[in-house]
């Protein structure tokens, strides 16, 4: 049984398009979808889980990766703009950041295309685990719940340092960024967690669009499919956004801590042992 649906309209490549899938399987990835844009929108993270949903219905890799991209970078947008409309981030105040991690994305973008990922796929797993317990044991962050919106980012060069180092990663591999741009924001940046969620979302968003442009240049993006995947995926990361706002800092603080440590967990598994 097939189901034809609105980003079918859009299929173009080779890769295994959502009219050749069982309904089944366009059910569970949509529901995926949808779950993970939620998730994502509070604490990041929704790319490892669509990934592998892909590649077990069947997409080839490299399409599964840009086809991940896309779904990514929508509800990353989401997310994003639901923060702003909130006043939790002003993307003119942070101009700075903004610019390094497009240009660092686009680098390490490329450099993906030229670089074995092997050694990385081992270390990424133990600095997840890294930033979960940095969670954990700094539970001083929670009492930085007041909203400060400084006039300018305070010291532009290390701005541009950090964001440039979080475009690369994200651009090259990009699992995880948003729980590292979180924590940044709450250790270096002195943000309350919303308004470092806040930050974190958008400047993912803007990294996960440079590495998008790149895998639409090499042919890499299944349309359709990545379409319909944002569509559910936007959905759940409005409503989780829009949730995250009215949480206490505390409770975001352990779905920070569970979400990180698990991902970490299952990524060390896999990268060590499977």
């Amino acid at each position: 049984m097939r189901i034809i649906i609105i980003g079918s309209l859009f299929h173009f490549g080779e890769p295994k398009s959502i009219m050749a899938l069982p309904v089944y399987e366009l059910v569970e990835l949509s529901g995926v979808a949808l779950g993970a844009g939620f998730m994502s929108a509070m604490t990041g993270g929704s790319g490892m889980v669509v990934l592998p949903a892909l590649l077990m219905a069947g997409v080839p890799p490299h399409h599964a990766l840009g086809t991940n991209k896309l779904y990514t970078t929508g509800s990353l947008l989401t997310a994003a703009m639901a923060y702003i409309r909130r006043g939790l981030f002003n993307p003119i105040l942070w101009g700075m950041i903004i610019l390094a991690t497009l240009l660092g994305a686009l680098v390490g973008a490329v450099m993906v295309q030229l670089i074995n990922k092997e050694i990385l796929t081992k270390v990424l797993p133990l600095f997840i685990m890294a930033v979960s317990l940095y969670f954990f044991f700094n539970k001083s962050m929670i009492e930085r719940n007041k909203q400060t919106h400084p006039s300018s980012p305070p010291k532009k060069k290390r701005d541009f340092a950090y964001g440039s180092l979080l475009g690369l990663y994200s651009g090259f591999f990009g699992a995880g960024t948003g729980s590292f741009t979180t924590a940044i924001g709450i250790s270096v940046f002195k943000m309350s967690l919303l308004e470092a969620s806040a930050m974190s979302r958008f400047l993912c968003f803007v990294a996960n669009l440079v590495g998008l442009m790149t895998f639409m240049a090499l042919r890499r993006v299944d349309y359709g499919l990545g379409i319909d995947l944002l569509i559910f995926g936007s959905i759940g990361a409005y409503f989780g956004a829009k949730l995250t706002t009215k949480m206490s800092c505390p409770l975001l603080r352990i779905i920070i801590i569970a979400s990180s440590g698990i991902m970490g967990l299952i990524l060390f598994y896999k990268a060590w042992f499977a």
